[in-house]
């Protein structure tokens, strides 16, 4: 629960919210369509900010959860959130998730590889991941990395 304080939102610590565990909640992202998130499990450690380094495992498909698997990684995979390192739908839903969490997040063609698919140029594009195609994640938040500091001190 947050709090609306000279203009900042602060988060409240002092409350406890329950969030059921299948519960789909679209992201707000501006002038494209939502991603679909659905908490598996709630993690108990520190959250995703939108420039966080995080470590996570994942799987990837497309034609729903059941479809054809294109990803399988057992991490740690890690990814500077902030810098277009993942497609931008995967990025938006990682932010607010908990360490130890596990979440399924549905990605709108306009929010992946759009019209060009994976690869996205080449005589193979568009053959891994076809053009136009929603995809299907379920990742895992391993851990927020911790940035290194001067003389190799780790930073918050």
């Amino acid at each position: 629960m947050m709090l609306l304080f000279l203009g900042l939102i602060v988060p409240r610590r002092d409350l406890v919210v329950q969030v059921p565990s299948r519960l789909i909640a679209p992201t707000s992202l501006v002038g494209a369509k939502s991603v679909e998130v659905e908490d598996i499990k709630v993690g108990t450690g520190d959250t995703v900010k939108a420039d966080a380094k995080v470590s996570i495992d994942f799987q990837g498909w497309v034609g729903g959860f059941d479809g054809t698997q294109f990803a399988d990684v057992k991490g740690p995979y890690i990814v500077p959130l902030g810098q277009g390192a993942i497609i931008s739908g995967l990025e938006e839903a990682l932010v607010g998730m908990r360490v130890g969490g596990t979440r399924r997040i549905v990605v709108p063609p306009e929010l992946g590889y759009g019209r060009t698919g994976y690869p996205k140029d080449g005589e193979r594009a568009g053959t891994i991941i076809p053009p136009d195609t929603t995809l299907y994640f379920q990742v895992r938040l391993r851990s927020i990395k911790l940035s290194q500091g001067a003389f190799g001190l780790n930073l918050f």
